[in-house]
């Protein structure tokens, strides 16, 4: 099996304020899918309101308010289940380092406790896994 680059999933989002959480979904993963790392930056003033999950999922649609259902690609690999911060940090990595199956999404869900909007810029870094063909 080889791996290829492919281009990351890249979500620029806003998350409203008031304990809202939004949950923002890829196109559909055609092929196997290693995941080298997952990053977010948050904003400057964000006072580590803003809490972000990245997941892997075979739900299409997943409801505001509601975390995503699959596998929590931080708890199960990166060995924290989500990310916060303030700004100050700029972006923040965590590495995963795992291998998915074809046919899921990838889901990044953000929990903003704060009482102002906060802008959710966040990259899934992804390769290709190529299974040469049987002859």
């Amino acid at each position: 099996m080889a791996r290829v680059p492919a281009p990351p999933i890249i979500f620029n989002e806003t998350v409203p304020l008031g304990n809202e959480r939004r949950t923002f979904i890829s196109s559909r993963m055609f092929t196997p899918i290693f995941v080298p790392q997952v990053s977010v930056a948050f904003a400057d003033n964000t006072n580590r309101t803003l809490r972000v999950s990245f997941w892997y999922t075979y739900s299409r649609i997943i409801a505001d308010n509601v975390e995503p259902t699959g596998i929590n690609l931080g708890q199960a690999y990166g060995g924290s289940a989500f990310l916060v911060g303030d700004g100050l940090e700029g972006r923040l990595n965590l590495n995963i380092n795992a291998e998915l199956p074809q046919g899921g999404y990838f889901a990044v869900s953000a929990l903003n406790t704060d009482g102002f909007d906060h802008t959710l810029d966040s990259r899934i870094d992804i390769e290709r896994i190529i299974v040469p063909e049987l002859v």
